[in-house]
């Protein structure tokens, strides 16, 4: 399998009864096996992480894995968390269930509130003492942040 440089948000669909759809999901990531694309399965844009229950989500990483395994990467998206524990728990998760590694979002505290630098830290080292599965590190002006450059720094020292 050669690397792909390119990786997408799956999206989720969901049957007229809104119940996850399986065989959906199955063709569609079929399609994006066929192409060479890397793919994250249930973040919080095209990949309505939000509406998905744990089973759910459990679901989407599952059928995930059994369809692109030795294909393409299959990654753990997930939403973005308000503590270290659901960010653990998604980590545990996609340990569970065997994907190729999961992105760790940066800590969002919501309404616009921003984590102090030792916050930020004490997060991102408690998420990744906990986490077993190999880990992206997203930073984007979603969170209201981007993560510093000497925070990165220090964690890859760690």
């Amino acid at each position: 399998m050669r690397p792909p440089s390119t990786f997408v948000i799956s999206l989720t669909p969901f049957t007229s009864d809104g119940r996850l759809d399986e065989e959906g999901l199955r063709g569609h990531l079929r399609r994006l096996a066929g192409s060479g694309i890397g793919v994250y399965l249930g973040g919080s844009g095209s990949g309505e992480g939000y509406t998905l229950s744990r089973d759910e989500a459990r679901r989407v990483l599952e059928i995930g894995v059994e369809e692109l395994r030795g294909h393409v990467p299959v990654r753990a998206m997930g939403v973005e968390p308000r503590t270290a524990a659901e960010m653990i728990d998604l980590g545990r998760l996609a340990a569970d269930v065997g994907v190729d590694a999961m992105q760790v979002y940066s800590l969002d505290q919501g309404h616009g509130n921003r984590p102090r630098p030792d916050e930020l830290e004490r997060y991102f080292c408690d998420v990744l003492d906990a986490v077993k599965v190999p880990v992206i590190l997203s930073s984007h002006q979603a969170a209201g942040y981007y993560l510093p450059a000497d925070l990165i720094g220090r964690l890859l020292d760690r």
